[in-house]
């Protein structure tokens, strides 16, 4: 069974927080309402529509951010998302695994000719770490 379906309550541009306790311009913040709760509170309308600047929004259909929503939340939720979206690119990026298999293998190396006590040795895979490092943008 599946669950009801969610709507959003939008008062002259701005969605209601939870339990109708404020508003906010963000879908991510806005309280969710079944159906008859939202029409409860949205109240009756007029045959030309919304009397009070009140409506409701099913969740599925509702914008990210309401229409009087600020511009500088609009602006921060942006960035973030944009910088999010960056982060995963490079966390996701193959070369980058690459580049991570390489320095355990390298770190791999240099363990087992410390255990050797191979003092000369391990001035070559100490420069295959930094090279890997810097490689991956490491200073």
């Amino acid at each position: 069974m599946s669950a009801p379906e969610q709507f959003l309550i939008e008062k002259r541009g701005l969605y209601y927080r939870p339990n109708a306790a404020g508003y906010t311009g963000r879908k991510a913040d806005a309280g969710r309402y079944t159906f008859e709760e939202a029409a409860s509170r949205a109240g009756p309308n007029g045959p030309d529509g919304s009397q009070d600047g009140m409506g409701i929004w099913r969740e599925s259909e509702a914008p990210e951010h309401s229409t009087s929503c600020p511009w500088d939340v609009k602006m921060k939720d942006a960035a973030f998302k944009d910088g999010y979206e960056q982060a995963r690119a490079e966390l996701c990026d193959p070369m980058q695994d690459e580049r991570v298999k390489r320095l355990v293998e390298a770190a791999k190396r240099l363990a087992d000719m410390w255990d050797k006590d191979a003092m000369d040795r391990i001035g070559p895979a100490t420069r295959q770490v930094r090279a890997v490092l810097r490689d991956m943008g490491v200073k």
